[in-house]
């Protein structure tokens, strides 16, 4: 298998066993072009920039990191008046953007060719509306990977 197809299936696993209760969010990039049902609670990766290796010490004939932003997204129907309805939303969509924060700082080595997986930063809580018009909450995060392939794979 490619390379690259090894990366993005790296990515895809990981998101994905981390969301597993979430729905992946068919289109990455308009978020909110996304079906209302997938947008009540899901996730979605896009692939960033790829750049040659940070990590020289391992002896290998592959090494790129690449930055990958993951989305997550959750209903919040609430109303002007119900504040609480909006911080439990809010509260809820930072649990599950912790998830993956905690992944990468607790199997910062998680499989055979992923040797560094860390958190870069996030744009906040951000409010979309989906094609109901209805608000969603969104957070996308930025994590950087280190893929390699040793000699001989």
């Amino acid at each position: 298998m490619p390379v690259f197809q090894d990366i993005y299936d790296a990515i895809d696993t990981i998101v994905g066993t981390i969301y597993s209760d979430h729905a992946e969010l068919a289109e990455n990039v308009f978020i909110e072009e996304n079906h209302n049902e997938a947008l009540l609670k899901g996730y979605c990766f896009q692939v960033g920039p790829i750049s040659q290796g940070s990590n020289r010490q391992i002896d290998c004939h592959f090494n790129v990191d690449a930055t990958v932003v993951i989305t997550n997204t959750l209903a919040c129907f609430h109303t002007k008046e119900d504040l609480a309805e909006r911080k439990e939303a809010e509260k809820t969509i930072l649990e599950n953007f912790f998830k993956m924060v905690k992944e990468s700082e607790q199997n910062n080595q998680l499989n055979e060719t992923v040797s560094k997986f860390d958190f870069i930063s996030n744009n906040g809580i951000e409010y979309i509306r989906g094609q109901d018009q209805k608000q969603y909450l969104m957070i996308q995060s930025t994590y950087n990977f280190n893929f390699y392939k040793p000699r001989g794979v």
